[in-house]
């Protein structure tokens, strides 16, 4: 099983039974004062208000399947690209 931020550590949480979701960055509220001060503190308090105020909504996660599908198909696109440069 892979973990981190491309591997999708929340299979791994769902195993453990935590409720989680996985949310685009870019839709966390933020002010201006906050892009200016950011903390793990600060950050973590803003996702937690987001969350409680159903803000976020999840993105679709791949299953495991469809995620080494899709590193099949991505090594294959970058070996016909250096093989076939044309």
């Amino acid at each position: 099983m892979k973990l981190g931020f491309l591997g999708f550590g929340y299979r791994k949480l769902q195993q453990l039974n935590f409720q989680c979701i996985v949310v685009n960055p870019g839709d966390v509220p933020q002010t201006n004062k906050n892009a200016l001060n950011k903390t793990d503190k600060i950050d973590s308090k803003r996702i937690a208000l987001a969350l409680r105020t159903r803000q976020l909504k999840g993105i679709f996660i791949p299953s495991e399947t469809q995620e080494d599908d899709r590193i099949i198909l991505r090594q294959r696109a970058q070996l016909v690209k250096k093989y076939n440069p044309n």
